[in-house]
């Protein structure tokens, strides 16, 4: 025993010395992928992320040749984006119609310039070959987009990262902004778990659509208050759900739906759950504290496991109409991404958040309604909580 946690603790050494150098993506090549060259897209976001797009897949069956400058593959979860795009199985790399959503799958971004220097932002599927920079590269058109030069390479590799996590899951809980959005101005009251930079999106985009926020973390509320939260909450001392008696959704970027928080969510406070916690951090809390400081090492040293997974994503229109309306909201600076990688705060953000000892349901969160065999002391609690929530 003593051996064990001593190499726990010389791991935990070793990430909190390394963390602030570790990739900003948790796999990076130089790599390839492009298609055409037009203005950005004027899209106005709907229910499905579906809407007005001007110029977008005119010629969608030409090629175009991209010069590539830098490429990057995430690791994204498959839910809401079947609608957005194709699901890929390297079999065969042809479309199907479902993965499992438990199955992750990879998501490919090539940055780059048209031959006339014009800079460009592709995606591709895996069976493109890969190339180094400055290379040439052939794409469909349909998977290219434009990239403003006031973002940085980092900014394009990770925003459209971001945009798929976030934005087609909230859509489908009828979140969402533009024409079309039902009331997204100060009537929808959103949470936002965590700190870090999928939490900062978060609140940034919940901001532009009008939507009012409330920040909870254990650390960092500053940084939630500047990222444009009305609050900022300690979830170690503080329920959310007892201080903010209604809301329209949880954004948890520090944990999943392990303990039915989305079921619980919608059956007490008619709230939708989305989880954007980043793939690396998912990994992380599913591997223990041992294998977490492994796998940060991992990165650090250039050898990630975050490898290609056996499924891939590859968008389509609905898919492109979610990145550049998020590339607007960059270029307008009303999103301003940090480009802090993965760091072990953010694991521990999820890992140490305190449970109800008898529910085990995060603290914060709506407890499940009480079954039989529970405590006379909690059925007491729970009833209390439940009244409390009503008067209010």
């Amino acid at each position: 025993m003593p051996f064990r946690v001593s190499i726990q603790v010389l791991c935990l050494c070793l990430v909190f010395t390394t963390r602030s150098t570790i990739p900003a993506c948790a796999f990076q090549a130089a790599s390839l992928w492009r298609t055409r060259h037009a203005p950005l897209c004027s899209v106005t976001l709907g229910p499905t992320g579906a809407g007005s797009q001007e110029q977008h897949d005119e010629g969608n069956g030409a090629l175009v040749t991209v010069v590539v400058e830098r490429v990057a593959s995430h690791t994204v979860m498959p839910s809401a984006l079947a609608a957005h795009g194709k699901l890929l199985k390297n079999t065969n790399f042809q479309p199907v119609k479902f993965i499992p959503p438990s199955e992750e799958v990879s998501f490919h971004v090539v940055v780059g310039r048209s031959p006339e220097r014009e800079p460009v932002l592709a995606f591709v599927g895996p069976d493109i070959a890969a190339g180094k920079p400055g290379s040439r590269i052939q794409v469909p058109t349909g998977v290219v987009l434009p990239r403003p030069e006031s973002l940085s390479l980092e900014e394009c590799i990770l925003l459209p990262y971001h945009a798929v996590s976030l934005l087609p899951p909230l859509m489908r809980a009828g979140i969402h902004g533009g024409e079309g959005s039902s009331g997204p101005a100060s009537s929808k009251v959103c949470i936002v778990t965590g700190c870090g930079p999928a939490a900062i999106f978060a609140i940034q985009v919940l901001r532009a659509w009008g939507c009012r926020v409330v920040g909870v973390s254990r650390r960092n509320l500053d940084a939630l208050l500047k990222a444009g939260a009305e609050e900022a909450i300690d979830c170690r001392t503080t329920s959310f759900s007892e201080r903010v008696p209604e809301y329209a959704a949880v954004v948890d970027t520090v944990g999943t739906d392990t303990e039915g928080l989305a079921a619980n969510l919608l059956r007490y406070k008619k709230a939708a759950y989305v989880s954007t916690m980043p793939s690396a951090t998912r990994r992380m809390q599913a591997q223990g504290l041992l294998q977490a400081a492994s796998t940060f090492a991992s990165v650090f040293w250039g050898k990630p496991d975050l490898a290609l997974t056996d499924a891939h994503w590859l968008p389509e229109k609905l898919g492109m109409d979610v990145i550049s309306y998020v590339l607007r909201l960059a270029e307008a600076k009303h999103v301003v991404l940090p480009l802090a990688p993965p760091s072990l705060d953010d694991y521990m953000d999820g890992v140490v958040w305190a449970k109800d000892s008898e529910t085990q349901a995060r603290f914060g969160f709506p407890a499940p309604l009480p079954e039989e065999g529970l405590t006379e002391a909690f059925l007491s609690r729970f009833q209390k909580r439940m009244e409390g929530e009503k008067e209010q």
